[in-house]
């Protein structure tokens, strides 16, 4: 596991990781002193008074698409001196503004262990003054397992230009314009429709590049392989949660081929033949303070069956994509007639499933 932990530091993980359980264990957050630098509890927020308070809406979901965009909408906002921004976060998303700092690394190693953990200056909110100006790092913390809203407002107290991103997702990168006091800025309607229109132009992308997709037809290739495509190739505003094709037959002997092709969204081929759903996370309570949200190696590295493959026992890729040290893509020769389920783990929630269907050799 420990091999997993230079890799997994620098990359994105899963948008729909927000649905598991692991995240309960967030609410025995630390109380850290505010100003430590230090991850620290969830905390009510006061609302601003007498300032505007704009709205700005965190990823979105196309179930036509099964499109996930990535993308903070819209990606720049105006407000006065005095002013905040309200985060709707919708998906596995959060808000962190390093302020000319290093972010923080997703994924960091336990000490003494071979185990890796989700930093918990990413899992936990961290807010060190009421208000930013610039300086220190602020983070909006993690959604909890079906949290139905989760939100977050800051406000803005020096005039600027400042970039913020999602931990989770690095190409989801934005910038909030502080405006010095009396500056005209857009209105709530002006925000919500530009909004609108760059969510509705990625769902557009994502549309083309579904039909793309479907448009290949499935062959074998001369030795009995098929290859099956995960998501869409080079996308940086968004990701497709499904296979293509999601419904595939192939023969005794015949090996499918699971690639994936994405720039930043990991995936995952898991084959669970009866076994319960797994989580991707295991909480560790500690003594003190937070718990360790430790990864679970059943999901984040290959569980390899008996080759050849007769749906009898779990299968498991690991994660799949650009920088893991398991590579895009993964392999099972199939022995046996049936109809075997399998999903991404980290996306099921979202509709990633599908289905081989092995027919006797003919």
């Amino acid at each position: 596991m420990i091999g997993l932990v230079g890799s997994l530091a620098s990359i994105a993980l899963a948008g729909a990781v927000a649905a598991q359980s692991w995240l309960g264990a967030l609410q025995t957050s630390a109380q850290v002193p505010p100003g430590s630098g230090q991850a620290q509890a969830p905390s009510q927020q006061p609302t601003p008074q007498g300032s505007p308070v704009i709205t700005v809406e965190a990823g979105a979901f196309d179930p036509a698409t099964q499109a996930e965009v990535q993308e903070f909408l819209p990606r720049t906002v105006r407000v006065p001196v005095g002013g905040a921004i309200h985060w709707r976060i919708n998906g596995f998303h959060n808000v962190a503004f390093p302020s000319g700092t290093t972010p923080p690394e997703l994924i960091l190693p336990v000490p003494g262990t071979s185990d890796a953990q989700v930093n918990p200056l990413i899992a936990f909110p961290v807010q060190p003054a009421p208000t930013y100006d610039g300086t220190a790092y602020f983070n909006s913390g993690l959604p909890q397992p079906d949290q139905q809203h989760f939100e977050w407002t800051l406000t803005f107290s020096k005039p600027g230009a400042y970039a913020y991103l999602c931990s989770i997702h690095p190409n989801m990168q934005a910038f909030v314009v502080v405006e010095p006091a009396g500056t005209a800025v857009p209105t709530q309607d002006d925000v919500t429709a530009q909004g609108q229109r760059e969510t509705q132009q990625y769902i557009a992308e994502a549309q083309t590049a579904v039909q793309r997709q479907q448009a290949a037809v499935p062959t074998a290739a001369t030795d009995g392989t098929w290859t099956v495509s995960m998501d869409a190739p080079a996308s940086t505003h968004f990701a497709l949660q499904r296979f293509f094709p999601q419904n595939l037959t192939i023969q005794v002997g015949d090996t499918v081929r699971w690639v994936n092709p994405s720039l930043a969204e990991p995936h995952t081929v898991t084959f669970r033949a009866g076994a319960p759903r797994e989580s991707e996370f295991l909480p560790t309570p500690q003594p003190t303070g937070p718990p360790l949200i430790l990864g679970n190696p059943r999901v984040l590295a290959p569980v390899t069956p008996p080759s050849p493959y007769d749906g009898q026992s779990y299968a498991n890729s690991g994660f799949l994509g650009e920088g893991f040290p398991f590579g895009r893509e993964f392999r099972l020769t199939f022995s046996q007639p049936g109809t075997y389920q399998y999903v991404c783990v980290l996306h099921e929630d979202l509709g990633m499933s599908g289905f081989i269907t092995v027919a006797p050799r003919s």
